[in-house]
């Protein structure tokens, strides 16, 4: 069980979940510690130009799971 951090409001941008850099652990790790009541995603949060030049194959499941 975690302690979890309450913040009004959180913002995530530019996580570019479809490339093979994404920080989708650390990302899910965070969420996991805080609560807030406003949760906003912000920017490039799925990298359309990378899964439109590679199709699907960098699309991983831990991206699927981060939703």
């Amino acid at each position: 069980m975690y302690h979890q951090t309450f913040y009004p409001t959180i913002v995530i941008s530019d996580v570019y979940l479809g490339t093979e850099h994404s920080k989708t652990t650390e990302i899910a790790d965070f969420l996991r510690t805080v609560n807030c009541d406003t949760l906003i995603l912000n920017g490039d949060i799925i990298d359309g130009w990378e899964l439109q030049k590679s199709g699907r194959g960098k699309w991983k499941k831990e991206h699927t799971d981060l939703f």
